[in-house]
């Protein structure tokens, strides 16, 4: 259905309580980065797994920022993606130093 993503973006404007739960408007970047860095968290007890979407969530929030600068919205999920990337990292982080000295 071509017209159905400007549906719900014409549907979006007019409730603003569905604007808040579709991502209309907003950058894939800043949509998909949020959801890397909770995947992230939980899978910081596997360190590999954890600083890889950690490392990820971040590198697509700073990427969703640049987006946001350019007239689009997605800022704060951009900042979500920041703060769940490096709290993945530091957390897998201290859960492999935790094996090792094992």
């Amino acid at each position: 259905m071509p017209g159905l993503g400007r549906l719900l973006e014409t549907e979006a404007r007019a409730n603003p309580a569905l604007h808040y739960l579709l991502p209309v408007g907003r950058s894939w970047q800043s949509v998909a980065a949020p959801y890397l860095g909770l995947v992230g968290l939980i899978f910081c007890f596997f360190p590999p797994l954890g600083l890889l979407l950690g490392a990820g969530a971040i590198a697509l929030g700073i990427w969703a920022f640049a987006r946001a600068r350019e007239g689009g919205h997605g800022r704060g999920r951009a900042v979500v993606a920041l703060v769940t990337g490096a709290a993945a990292i530091a957390l897998s982080f201290f859960t492999m130093l935790a094996l090792l000295s094992r």
